[in-house]
């Protein structure tokens, strides 16, 4: 397959522009498309008062991150990001905080190496967190055995715990690598 086909499929219909976007521009876009990701997880009802704050149009959570990551001094990573969504809204649950900005980090991954946005959104990979979800907790407990809370009931402490066992594969399969945890979402993605 051509890869101008695959970037064009991942960056006009995986991380679609919505039809009526309060911003209009990449970085919303991306930060919609994490939204749509964590909701999935809204139907279990352990993320309510995210789901609350972003529903009907109101995108609260959604529009700080917006305006951090355009007021960034420093390049983006999980914990600069995660930080300031905590300090803004305590009340958010901290499973949904960390899905939103980690997806979102990805998504804007995926965007700087497919349009050459880099100089568009700077972004330290090597200090970018695996976004965890359901999928990424099959992968690693079929890689490790150890059984983790579902994401969407997930706390700081076993957050850093599921981080802390991701670096340790990633040092043990790939030493001579130093990307970020975040490059264990794009290994283990649909692998089974």
């Amino acid at each position: 397959m051509e890869k101008n086909l695959i970037i064009r499929f991942l960056t006009t219909e995986a991380i679609k522009t919505p039809d009526r976007p309060k911003h209009k521009d990449r970085l919303w876009d991306a930060i919609r498309k994490a939204h749509r990701d964590v909701m999935t997880g809204a139907r279990t009802g352990n993320i309510s008062k995210y789901a609350e704050k972003n529903k009907d149009g109101k995108d609260e959570t959604l529009e700080y991150l917006y305006q951090e990551i355009l007021n960034a001094k420093e390049p983006l990573s999980s914990s600069f990001l995660i930080q300031k969504l905590q300090k803004n809204d305590g009340t958010l649950e901290f499973a949904a905080i960390q899905k939103l900005v980690n997806m979102t980090l990805k998504y804007l991954i995926i965007l700087n190496e497919c349009e050459g946005t880099a100089s568009v959104f700077d972004i330290c990979e090597e200090k970018c967190d695996c976004p965890v979800d359901s999928i990424i907790l099959e992968r690693l407990n079929k890689i490790n055995g150890n059984k983790h809370e579902c994401w969407t009931k997930i706390e700081e402490p076993e957050y850093i715990k599921v981080q802390d066992e991701i670096r340790a594969y990633l040092r043990e399969e790939y030493s001579q690598d130093t990307r970020g945890n975040i490059w264990f979402d794009f290994l283990m993605w649909k692998v089974n």
